[in-house]
């Protein structure tokens, strides 16, 4: 049945698997990508995939590949768990610090998987553009929105808690990527030292 046409019974009741067991919920908060808010990961500091995990319950049709609910599972979550989305602190070079989330990664250097974003007022903005190669345009969105320039805001630290994820996550962004490339491109001695900085943390 077409998405448009799918009707969801009021109050229907899913198996929740993240439990282990067959435990019983009403249908839950689904949330776009680009729709969650501040607000929703301080009610809810980690979001899953709909479209991966719920392929069986009655509300996927309604789904995309950027549909979130809440997890409502145990934490914290494994580093690995790429279906996840979770809540983060941003820290910019100058200091201002952003909410933000991520997906957790094994390699936090690689942003074309933790897929970091920091939100400004509302607005969640991201710094891997994929092969869209829109970096030099988010860039400029980001510098005007926080209203300030690339030598205040980068490097940007984003950090999640142990309690969120097992063993706490560090990311270091040093620009917007994509698979061209990095804007701005970091010159050799910068990216030694955040190479450094990046291994003392593991």
């Amino acid at each position: 049945m077409a998405r448009s046409q799918r009707r969801r019974r009021p109050g229907a009741s899913i198996g929740c698997h993240e439990f282990g067991v067959e435990a019983r919920m009403a249908s839950p908060i689904l949330r776009q990508l680009l729709e969650l808010t501040p607000e929703d990961f301080a009610t809810y500091p980690i979001w899953i995939g709909c479209h991966v995990a719920d392929y069986d319950e009655p509300w996927f049709d309604d789904t995309d590949e950027e549909t979130f609910r809440p997890w409502l599972g145990e934490r914290p979550v494994d580093q690995s768990d790429e279906t996840l989305l979770v809540r983060a602190d941003a820290k910019l070079a100058d200091g201002s610090k952003l909410s933000g989330f991520l997906t957790p990664s094994v390699d936090p250097s690689d942003v074309s998987s933790s897929h970091p974003h920091a939100f400004v007022g509302e607005r969640a903005f991201g710094f891997w553009s994929g092969v869209l190669d829109t970096a030099t345009r988010d860039a400029s969105a980001f510098q005007q929105a926080v209203g300030s320039d690339v030598a205040r805001i980068l490097p940007i630290t984003f950090t999640v808690d142990d309690d969120v994820v097992t063993g706490g996550l560090t990311v270091i962004v040093e620009g917007w990527s994509s698979q061209a490339g990095v804007f701005p491109k970091p010159n050799r001695s910068r990216k030694r030292r955040l190479h450094r900085r990046w291994r003392s943390r593991t």
